[in-house]
């Protein structure tokens, strides 16, 4: 499983050249305004060149309306499931796009909600 970030120019055209399943993950303007807050304030998993922490004022703000700007524009392809994620817990939100995109999980391989950082929900 592929999972992209906010760019599904690059999603479509993997889609068009390998035998793929595209699952899209959506939010509400307030879910993503908490998680980019959240990110902000240093919470979540460690992504290098996180530009989002350590924003604060105007900065976060202009982040936020961004995020609400793309996430309102975002157009699911033709047959593509979209999947809210509001509220939803990471290992079912997981196991539901593996079972979206028709790929068993494998043994061993499975989502682990053993995290030390704290999820977003």
């Amino acid at each position: 499983m592929v999972v992209l970030t906010g760019d599904m120019a690059t999603a479509t055209a993997l889609r068009q050249h390998l035998p793929a399943s595209l699952v899209v993950l959506g939010a509400q303007p307030a879910t993503l305004a908490d998680r980019i807050t959240r990110r902000a304030l240093g919470e979540g998993p460690p992504i290098s060149g996180d530009l989002r922490r350590g924003l604060a004022g105007p900065e976060l703000a202009a982040a936020t309306t961004a995020a609400e700007a793309e996430a309102s524009a975002l157009r699911a392809p033709p047959g593509a499931p979209l999947l809210p994620t509001d509220g939803a817990d990471p290992d079912h939100l997981a196991a539901s796009a593996l079972a979206l995109a028709g790929v068993a999980p494998q043994s061993g391989n499975t989502p682990n909600s053993s995290r030390s950082w704290p999820t977003f929900r």
